[in-house]
C-alpha cells in the first residue's frame, strides 16, 4: 500500500479519544469480549468484563477459548482455562461465559476475526471489546477491521479498562517480545504493529475506522 496508515495527527487523536472514552450504548449488550492477555495484563480485562456484567450492561462474557497459547519462545502467554477460572472467581456464572475457539496461530488479528464470525452466527448487533490499556487501541482497531470484512452490520464498542497498572513496570505484552520492558514503552511497539498490519492489508486506515465509527454512532439514533 502506498497510502499512510494515518494522514494526520488529528485523525489519530480522534481515534484515540474514541478508543479510550467511547460512548455507552443502551444496555444490555449481548456480550463483552475480553481479548487474551499475557499474565501481567490479565487483571485489567477481567475487572472490566466483570464490572460490565455486574452492572447488567452485558448478558454474556466472551473470551478466547481453546488450548494454551505459547509464544515463539515457548512460554505460555495466555491460558484460556486460567482466564475462565478468574472470571468464575469474580462471580460470573459459567452459563454466562463462552470461550470462542481460536485459530492457530492465535493473535489479536485472528481473535478479532473469530469474534466477528461468532457475533454473525449469534446475530448479535452490538458487542463490547476490552483488553489491557496498552493493547486496547490495537484490539479495537482489529475488531473494526474484522467487523467491516466479515459482519459489517455489527456495531463494535470500545470498553477500555478503568483501572490502570504501573506504567513503568516491566512486562511482556505480546508474543514477539522476548524480554520484559516498561509498560509505557510497549505503546511504541503497538503503534508500529498497526502501521505494519495496515501495509499488509490486515487493518483499516485511521480515516476508514473513523468513517465506520461515524456510521455506527448514527445507526443508533
Amino acid at each position: 500500500m502506498d497510502k499512510p496508515w494515518c494522514s494526520s495527527d488529528l485523525a489519530l487523536f480522534q481515534f484515540l479519544a474514541v478508543t479510550y472514552r467511547d460512548m455507552l450504548p443502551e444496555p444490555p449488550l449481548p456480550a463483552i469480549y475480553t481479548f487474551g492477555q499475557a499474565p501481567q495484563n490479565t487483571q485489567q480485562a477481567i475487572v472490566e468484563a466483570t464490572a460490565a456484567w455486574c452492572a447488567v450492561e452485558v448478558t454474556k462474557v466472551l473470551f478466547c477459548g481453546g488450548e494454551d497459547c505459547r509464544d515463539s519462545f515457548g512460554r505460555v502467554l495466555y491460558s484460556p482455562k486460567k482466564y475462565e477460572e478468574l472470571l468464575l472467581e469474580e462471580g460470573i456464572p459459567s452459563i454466562q461465559l463462552y470461550g470462542i475457539l481460536r485459530e492457530d496461530p492465535s493473535h489479536t488479528h485472528t481473535e478479532a476475526r473469530q469474534l466477528a464470525l461468532h457475533c454473525k452466527k449469534m446475530k448479535y448487533r452490538d458487542v463490547y471489546v476490552t483488553g489491557s490499556v496498552p493493547h486496547q487501541m490495537r484490539a479495537f482497531a482489529e475488531s473494526i477491521w474484522a467487523t467491516v470484512n466479515y459482519y459489517p452490520e455489527l456495531r463494535v464498542w470500545s470498553r477500555p479498562p478503568h483501572c490502570g497498572d504501573n506504567w513503568h513496570e516491566r512486562i511482556i505484552l505480546s508474543q514477539s517480545q522476548e524480554d520484559p520492558k516498561p509498560r509505557i514503552e510497549t505503546l511504541a511497539d503497538e503503534l508500529e504493529k498497526m502501521k505494519k498490519y495496515y501495509q499488509k492489508g490486515d487493518l483499516l486506515s485511521v480515516e476508514e475506522m473513523l468513517a465506520y465509527l461515524e456510521w455506527r454512532d448514527k445507526s443508533v439514533n
